[in-house]
């Protein structure tokens, strides 16, 4: 199944354009395979690199107060977490947000 979208639309989804949407995209037959590539892909992501992170972190979670409760949800302990692991957590989130939207626009 081949699915359009418009560039303005996609624009709007800040993290989720930095995965290979055309090839996961490209890859699906239909719209619950899709999803789970795309779930799959996010799962994958890393923040590597301590001034990634930290640039990262600073730019959506300045308190850390929301990436180191989705740690804590994960099951963390403080000694087993870095900047790295919290921007890592918090960028999938963020793109785990951002994709109902997605999927809403590649249906339409």
């Amino acid at each position: 199944m081949i699915y359009k979208i418009k560039q303005e639309d996609l624009n709007a989804l800040d993290h989720i354009t930095e995965l290979d949407l055309e090839g996961i995209v490209d890859d699906s037959v239909n719209l619950d395979e899709l999803e789970d590539n795309l779930r799959e892909a996010i799962s994958e992501v890393e923040v590597i690199y301590y001034d990634n992170a930290m640039e990262f972190l600073s730019d959506e979670d300045q308190s850390l107060q929301e990436s180191t409760a989705i740690a804590v949800e994960y099951g963390y302990k403080l000694e087993d977490i870095d900047s790295e692991t919290l921007a890592t957590l918090l960028k999938q989130e963020r793109m785990n947000e951002e994709l109902p939207r997605l999927l809403e626009l590649l249906e339409d």
